[in-house]
């Protein structure tokens, strides 16, 4: 497992022994920063933004689906789970993935968030 802190000879050998895998990690930064960065732009990137955080959202769900309980007795299907992300968004699914995530550890993202950019505008201002 890949740590925070990889240095190149880390990389290469990840990409020499698991090409499929380097390359998934690979495109999947590069989106989620292509991501980030049209979020904080005019509407049409702000679109394209969301539209790629939707799409990484799936990619992370879309493992754990098939292993989902029936709801009501039918089984839900990935196009679904595709359309519910689609039409939420990528901020009300991410804001639901964070009260999930608050609620089964106890940890506030939301707060770590607002604490780090408090953080980085203290750090620049001085």
């Amino acid at each position: 497992m890949i740590g925070k802190h990889v240095s190149f000879m880390q990389w290469l050998h990840l990409a020499l022994t698991t090409p499929f895998e380097a390359f998934e990690i690979a495109a999947t930064l590069i989106l989620g920063e292509v991501g980030r960065w049209c979020l904080g732009g005019g509407k049409l990137r702000e679109k394209i933004g969301d539209l790629i955080t939707c799409l990484l959202i799936f990619y992370l769900v879309r493992p754990w689906i098939p292993i989902l309980p029936a709801i009501a007795g039918v089984k839900i299907r990935p196009g679904a789970i595709a359309i519910v992300i689609a039409l939420l968004g990528g901020h009300s699914v991410g804001n639901l993935l964070a009260y999930y995530f608050r609620k089964r550890t106890g940890i506030d993202i939301k707060d770590l968030e607002s604490k780090n950019k408090t953080e980085q505008n203290t750090q620049n201002n001085s």
